[in-house]
């Protein structure tokens, strides 16, 4: 308790490490909130868009261009699929033959070509859980993303930049502070003018213990210690 006492805590390390926590948050809110708008687009639109950014360069989980031309054509041939979102393109999966025919009469087109990039599709649909953009404060290229193409991201990430320059430091003194809260949580059940007198009695009792008593009072003097320290311990 005395140490705890006498240790100090840098309170301005603290908070530059709370707030740089905070903003990592704020960005990470942020990327669930694109990934959602993502997520809500009718799939030509979304697959449009990772040729616009492109997104495959953060996530390798979406096509290039080249590779998605044919998935292009069919979407613009078959509107009704285009229209749709991935969490609904993923639904006709599990279509039978003959429903799928009433949408789309070229099953066998369906089958090759949307059905060909099932994992695309199911890969949009979990983005979140994926490494898309994860906010990482080492990850320049991922930062850079959200502080061009997300509104409200640019202050966000520049709060970042500079308070990771004294990250490793200031984590460290926010960790410290977050143990010696801790601790004192710990001993603030007990009272140290109490701890101090059990500690005096347990003193008097090994110096009774280690004294040197007359044979005839050894067997008193041992059931009068034990009944001391059974008080001490348990209350009695």
């Amino acid at each position: 308790m005395a140490q705890l006492e006498k240790e100090r805590i840098d309170m301005e390390k603290v908070r530059r490490h709370e707030e740089f926590l905070k903003n990592i948050e704020t960005l990470k809110a942020m990327r669930s909130e694109y990934i959602q708008s993502l997520l809500s687009k009718p799939v030509a639109d979304l697959l449009g868009e990772t040729e616009g950014h492109p997104l495959r360069e953060y996530y390798d989980g979406f096509q290039d261009k080249g590779e998605m031309a044919e998935l292009m054509q069919f979407l613009s041939d078959y509107p009704v699929f285009g229209k749709c979102n991935a969490g609904q393109i993923c639904e006709f999966f599990g279509c039978s033959e003959k429903k799928l025919s009433h949408v789309c009469p070229e099953t066998s087109r369906f089958k090759k070509v949307v059905m060909g990039n099932r994992s695309l599709f199911e890969t949009v649909g979990s983005l979140e859980q994926t490494s898309f953009l994860a906010v990482d404060d080492n990850n320049e290229k991922a930062l850079d993303f959200y502080a061009r193409n997300v509104n409200g991201a640019k202050d966000v990430v520049e709060k970042i930049r500079q308070l990771k320059l004294e990250k490793n430091s200031d984590r460290e003194e926010y960790e410290k502070s977050i143990q010696m809260e801790k601790r004192r949580e710990e001993l603030g059940k007990y009272s140290k003018t109490d701890l101090e007198k059990e500690l005096k009695t347990i003193g008097n009792l090994l110096e009774l213990l280690h004294s040197k008593i007359p044979e005839e009072k050894q067997e008193e003097t041992n059931q009068g210690l034990i009944y001391k320290i059974k008080s001490l311990l348990f209350g009695e």
